[in-house]
């Protein structure tokens, strides 16, 4: 039966001919060959999760035409880095205390205000 695969990493949807007895691990080999991945690094999802190498594609009851989604395994080291900016935050910032209504300067002072006038 042809299944298709859906690759993330790049608009490619690939077919490959598989039986119902095919594990996980042959489904990989074959997606491998299409899209030139290693097979180490392929993980395929069906049904909103990974399957697993040593399940087969009848446990997974995949039919004709079902649609597998491939990505790539990420490993430790794979992270993305971008650069820190070079100069500080052009943003000016206020010095000294809040002006505003609900600010906590004004509230502490309105408390203290009537702690002192109930005296």
């Amino acid at each position: 039966m042809l299944i298709k695969i859906t690759c993330f990493f790049e608009p490619q949807e690939v077919e490959i001919d598989i039986e119902p007895t095919d594990k996980v691990e042959r489904m990989k080999e074959l997606a491998a060959e299409k899209v030139d991945f290693p097979v180490e690094d392929i993980l395929l999802i069906w049904s909103h999760k990974y399957m697993e190498d040593g399940k087969t594609a009848k446990y997974y009851k995949l039919q004709e035409g079902s649609k597998v989604h491939l990505v790539l395994r990420q490993f430790e080291n794979s992270f993305i880095y971008k650069e820190a900016p070079t100069k500080a935050p052009t943003k000016k910032y206020t010095k000294g205390r809040a002006k505003g209504p609900r600010s906590e300067y004004n509230l502490r002072s309105k408390a203290s205000k009537r702690v002192t006038s109930q005296k």
